[in-house]
């Protein structure tokens, strides 16, 4: 799930991405039950945050980090279970 911005979000706005995200979330848990069948956590869908610029105030707020041993920098990653990163497109490798 992308979910890209002109300019840097503020907390209320990341907030409302990771809603939509549990929404969905939510909804493949109902159908998984309505069918009998089990919710694989790998299946659930990302939340990849794509922002010009963002700050690093609202990064510490959101506790997200950079996995430099895997990504490059300017992705940071929220803990596992939110499956939620945030892109500063303005810190990433050209």
């Amino acid at each position: 799930m992308l979910e890209p911005f002109r300019n840097a979000p503020n907390r209320t706005e990341i907030r409302n991405c990771i809603l939509k995200l549990f929404s969905i979330f939510a909804e493949l848990q109902r159908k998984g039950k309505r069918e009998k069948t089990e919710l694989n956590e790998d299946d659930l869908p990302r939340l990849w945050i794509l922002a010009t610029s963002i700050s690093f105030q609202i990064l510490e707020s959101f506790d997200a980090k950079l996995e430099l041993e895997n990504w490059t920098e300017g992705i940071y990653f929220l803990s596992p279970s939110h499956r939620t990163a945030i892109i500063a497109i303005n810190q990433c490798d050209r």
